[in-house]
């Protein structure tokens, strides 16, 4: 019995392999018959990439993570307008249901004579006590005129306004500067 023999013998049905000596195989390169080792350093290495490749990658990559990174500004910024117009919304429709009640206990209320009210300072808090928001809420009462008859009512438009952590100036950030207006009309209750 002959080395090949043996080895075809010897190896999965699979791996079978077919001609020359173990010789040959012993002394076969493993990168293919006409490839250099890499480990041969007197030729230059046809792997890896060349500078001009790298630095290629790096400015796409760059600019991949500088859009990234916009757009991550952008929830964040988005996040923060909804919170505040949430917040203001609320602050306003609060301030609407205290005057209706207002209307119903007691309908002659300074709160409830025609003109411009306010601005009271409202601050909104987090559950851990933090400012979240700051209003100034202003609103205005007028009489409910249809055709050409006053009614037993009053429009009352409530608006929210948002500032600074001082109370003192409007804020002007960029995405926290939203003005919340409600209205409604206030009447009393039919039998």
């Amino acid at each position: 019995m002959d080395l090949q023999a043996v080895m075809e013998y010897s190896l999965p049905s699979k791996l079978h392999i077919r001609g020359g000596s173990a010789g040959h195989m012993l002394a076969t390169n493993p990168f293919g018959p006409n490839c250099i080792s890499p480990s041969d350093p007197s030729q230059p290495s046809a792997q890896g990439f060349s500078l001009i490749e790298t630095m290629i990658g790096m400015f796409i990559l760059t600019f991949g993570l500088l859009a990234t990174g916009q757009l991550l500004f952008l929830a964040m910024s988005s996040s923060s307008l909804a919170r505040s117009k949430g917040n203001a919304t609320i602050v306003a429709q609060n301030q609407l249901e205290s005057l209706a009640d207002l209307y119903r206990k007691s309908p002659t209320s300074a709160d409830l004579t025609v003109g411009n009210h306010g601005p009271n300072q409202v601050a909104v808090t987090s559950y851990d006590g933090k400012t979240v928001n700051r209003f100034n809420v202003a609103w205005t009462v007028a009489t409910v005129v249809t055709n050409g008859k006053t009614l037993k009512a009053l429009q009352v438009v409530v608006t929210a306004t948002p500032i600074q952590s001082t109370g003192t100036t409007t804020n002007s950030r960029i995405g926290l500067n939203k003005v919340i207006s409600l209205s409604s009309i206030l009447s009393a209750r039919m039998p």
